[in-house]
């Protein structure tokens, strides 16, 4: 195909995060046939390119060492890339984080190219210096990308930004590598962890921040350590709180039975081990680990908070619990310890639902249809899910 639709993604860095993996899929996915993918990271040395992006050719890279938006170098930053989008023939600019957000839009816009703003979040991380130029930026927008209909809400009510300029597309899991475990592999997942076949296993896959609500894990786990003593609990991630994390297990005389696995580049053979998994964040846009939870076929404990009441059916697939309320929390985790047989049937239907409305090949076919209708001009405020869309 001669005519392709070239795409240049801007973001701040490619840290191991949700958003940042749903971008390497959507990079790693879409169809060469119709897209050219360029990709620009704005931490210089530290942009984890090299690291996410090793062996693909097809996508052209470079970065900039942008510190500040309100730096000298922003203006240089921005024509610069301006000048490269112009060079390139670029169709679309799409933008993730507040340094991109300002940086790509404002570019994007001076070389008349169509321009994508990606929120991925209830607005948790804008600050007040950085309101200024997101407004900026929220006005030179032509569209909104988002995934899940709870951002929407947020950019129509905070943001003022009409409802017709915003898509929303649910994330997608990988439904082949993510993947039910049989009894065996479960059990030899469970004494790679260092654990027994037989110990009910509760764990969590998020970023160790405040935001995360993980000290609401960690008490409900000293609540449901006393009723079911073989119980264990694994976190899986890296962060800021982790020491602050790990002396609250001790003072609660549970460190024994908690383990820090720290970041891993393998979250599906730890996932292996799991019959139980949680997300018990105070804010979530919407959550990979939820889907991949599902895709793996084990319930889901959430709480009720964003994009999770989007993902998790109340009883069906899981259970949603009220934020910072670990009572609550262990409640929920208890009554599955409990009943293996109540367990296997959420999962189950976790499994069969995330595959329905959550696959990645759905994502992508959707993603692909919206560039596409960007370009002929027919994009509206839809949401667009794997398998249907519905209007927003």
């Amino acid at each position: 195909m001669e005519n392709k639709i070239r795409i240049l993604y801007v973001i701040d860095k490619l840290e191991v995060g949700g958003t940042e993996k749903q971008l390497v899929e959507t990079i790693k996915r879409l169809d060469k046939e119709k897209f050219e993918v360029y990709l620009c990271c704005l931490s210089g040395a530290k942009s984890g390119i090299d690291k996410n992006f090793d062996g693909f050719d097809r996508v052209k890279t470079f970065t900039m060492d942008l510190k500040s938006v309100y730096s000298l170098n922003a203006g240089v930053a921005i024509w610069r890339l301006k000048k490269m989008i112009k060079s390139w023939r670029i169709d679309i600019v799409q933008v993730y984080f507040l340094k991109a957000k300002f940086l790509g839009i404002v570019a994007g816009k001076w070389a008349n190219a169509e321009t994508i703003s990606s929120m991925r979040d209830l607005g948790l991380y804008i600050d007040f210096k950085s309101r200024f130029p997101i407004w900026i930026a929220d006005r030179l927008a032509r569209r909104f990308l988002v995934n899940s209909k709870s951002i929407k809400s947020y950019l129509v009510e905070k943001h003022g930004i009409p409802p017709d300029r915003i898509t929303v597309i649910l994330n997608g899991v990988d439904m082949v590598r993510f993947r039910s475990s049989t009894p065996t592999q479960k059990n030899e997942a469970k004494k790679r962890l260092g654990f027994d076949p037989g110990d009910p296993v509760v764990g969590i896959v998020a970023n160790l921040k405040p935001v995360k609500g993980l000290s609401s894990f960690i008490r409900a786990a000293a609540t449901v350590a006393v009723r079911f003593p073989r119980a264990r609990f694994v976190i899986v991630g890296e962060g800021p709180d982790e020491s602050i994390l790990k002396k609250e297990a001790e003072e609660l005389g549970i460190d024994g039975a908690v383990l820090f696995a720290g970041g891993s580049s393998d979250v599906l053979s730890i996932l292996a081990g799991f019959d139980i998994g949680v997300l018990c964040s105070l804010s979530e846009g919407f959550s990979n680990s939820i889907l991949e939870y599902m895709a793996v076929g084990i319930p889901v404990v959430a709480t009720r908070t964003g994009g999770n009441t989007e993902q998790v059916l109340d009883g069906r697939t899981g259970y949603l619990v009220p934020p910072d309320e670990p009572r609550a929390l262990s409640e929920a985790v208890s009554k599955l310890i409990e009943n293996e047989g109540l367990r296997n049937e959420i999962g189950g239907e976790a499994r069969r639902y995330c595959e329905e409305h959550f696959s990645m090949d759905g994502m992508i076919r959707k993603t692909e249809e919206f560039y596409e209708s960007i370009l002929s001009g027919r994009s509206g405020g839809n949401t667009i899910t794997a398998k249907t869309s519905i209007v927003g």
